[in-house]
């Protein structure tokens, strides 16, 4: 649009809607445009995995247990699905312990040959829960595949090291040699992979099949911290481990067919990098409360069924969410929520999801730059209840709501939520910098109930009413604000209830 046109326009709206006596627009100067720090991920290579992967070097021990002598380990899941267990199995559980050092599955195989049943050499099917202890790792290596019996309740369960490493491991169902594919009954059974306190986890160049279903740290790929309650049960020599959050790497992987694809709770220094996440059921990355320091990278995550593509929920914070493809998620295709705080949402690919291509609900100063956002059933990027976001040169393209969208609400009605453990204030404010904002259908920014937003270096053309970009509390500003940034360049800062 050339500066006559776009001045004609301002003028004729200016005249037409006057301004709000509530609303000031300001000028700025000095508006930081820098460019985040982010990791190097040239540090996390396949031989850098392997070194950690592999520091266990003394022959480990493998033996047969029944679950019970595991109670305290196991209690996050034990005591409603015992009986679960009782009946897959037909017995009282019965368990596969790795101790003291490092075991392969032929090692494993070998001890609990009733329980591991092999084919085509490298073909593992267990049928009872394998149970990896502090000090031991389990090697599932190249070329190998591990079935996890659904019919019979096997899952890993791993406090020490687990690696995979060129390798698949699938839930199974026995009765018709398939793999254990998602029923749509959310409650049956399926195995997963969780790994606790303590524990470590290293997947390299392998594929993840068919796990999890919904039950706590059941969901497919888990990672969870011991409670409070369960440090102080644990027995003296234990707790030092314990008291270490899971860790691990993901890298060059591919999940299908996951209930969660990744879920994480008060978990640290977790990577996923160049993995495929495909049509899980629910969330295709999920870190969960008080996980930090994490870094999502160059992932491609798609048709994530029911909910999104990549969410951090309730304290997830200083991560890293860069680089990632997401596409054709039930509803958004990256979130954070709940006080996930401090975190970078970079160059990523968000487009074709049944929500937003962003969404940002009740979380402080998080940046979202870089990223391409288009073709999104909702809006670009929204903010509810959130602030000090800044959003800076994006390119959102053709979304069905606005390009960009702030409000708030008041969340009472969710009678689901605890507020008192997630507490939030009805502001919302950030500040929107360069980028390009074109041929979203209700408007390019929108706008109500917020504190402050900060304008610059605006590119905003054919949204929704081409002659109206702003809407919303916006709306009555919009010819200051253009004609401002236009005369004077660098920025505005728009503020509502102004004295």
């Amino acid at each position: 649009m050339n500066k006559l046109c776009l001045a004609t326009l301002c003028l004729l709206y200016l005249f037409s809607h006057p301004l709000s006596l509530a609303t000031e627009v300001t000028l700025m100067s000095g508006v930081n445009t820098a460019q985040p720090d982010l990791p190097d991920l040239s540090r996390y290579t396949e031989t850098a995995l392997r070194q950690r992967a592999n520091k266990i070097t003394i022959q480990g021990s493998v033996r047969v247990a029944e679950l019970s002598e595991f109670r305290e380990q196991t209690r996050i899941f034990y005591s409603d699905k015992f009986a679960q267990l009782t009946r897959l199995q037909g017995s009282l559980p019965r368990v596969i312990v790795i101790e003291n050092g490092r075991t392969s599955m032929a090692l494993v195989s070998e001890v609990a040959q009733e329980y591991v049943q092999i084919s085509n050499q490298d073909t593992y099917t267990v049928s009872v829960p394998i149970i990896i202890s502090h000090g031991a790792s389990l090697h599932v290596s190249s070329g190998e595949t591990l079935r996890l019996s659904a019919a019979s309740g096997s899952f890993v369960f791993n406090s020490g090291i687990l690696s995979v490493d060129n390798a698949e491991v699938i839930g199974w169902q026995p009765s018709t040699q398939s793999i254990a594919s998602f029923s749509g009954n959310a409650a049956s059974f399926r195995p997963f992979i969780m790994t606790y306190s303590g524990g470590e986890l290293y997947f390299n160049k392998s594929r993840f099949a068919s796990l999890g279903y919904d039950a706590p740290s059941a969901f497919g790929i888990s990672f969870k911290s011991v409670s409070e309650t369960g440090l102080i049960r644990a027995e003296e020599k234990q707790r030092a481990a314990l008291k270490n959050p899971p860790t691990g790497w993901i890298i060059d992987s591919h999940f299908d067919d996951l209930y969660f694809g990744f879920y994480s709770y008060e978990a640290e220094n977790i990577v996923l990098l160049r993995n495929s996440y495909t049509n899980n059921v629910v969330y295709g990355i999920d870190p969960h409360d008080y996980s930090k320091n994490l870094i999502i990278a160059h992932n491609r995550v798609s048709g994530t069924q029911k909910l999104h593509g990549i969410i951090g929920s309730r304290y997830v914070s200083d991560s890293y969410i860069i680089y990632n493809n997401v596409s054709g998620s039930g509803r958004s295709g990256i979130m954070l929520d709940r006080q996930s705080n401090n975190n970078i949402v970079a160059y990523n690919t968000s487009s074709h999801n049944g929500g937003d291509g962003i969404t940002i609900y009740e979380s402080q100063n998080n940046t979202v730059i870089g990223n391409q956002v288009y073709r999104n059933q909702d809006h670009g990027i929204r903010l509810r209840n959130s602030t000090e976001t800044v959003i800076q040169s994006n390119i959102i393209l053709g979304n069905r709501g606005s390009g960009v969208y702030f409000h708030t609400q008041d969340l009472a009605e969710q009678t689901y939520r605890d507020l008192t453990r997630d507490p939030y204030e009805q502001k919302t404010g950030g500040s929107i910098i360069g980028g390009l904002i074109a041929g979203n259908q209700t408007g390019g920014i929108f706008a109500e109930n917020f504190d402050s937003i900060i304008l610059s270096e605006l590119r905003i053309e054919q949204n929704g009413n081409a002659k109206q970009q702003f809407r919303g509390d916006l709306a009555a500003v919009e010819a200051e604000v253009t004609i401002k940034l236009w005369q004077h360049g660098d920025a505005v800062k728009v503020t509502r209830d102004a004295k």
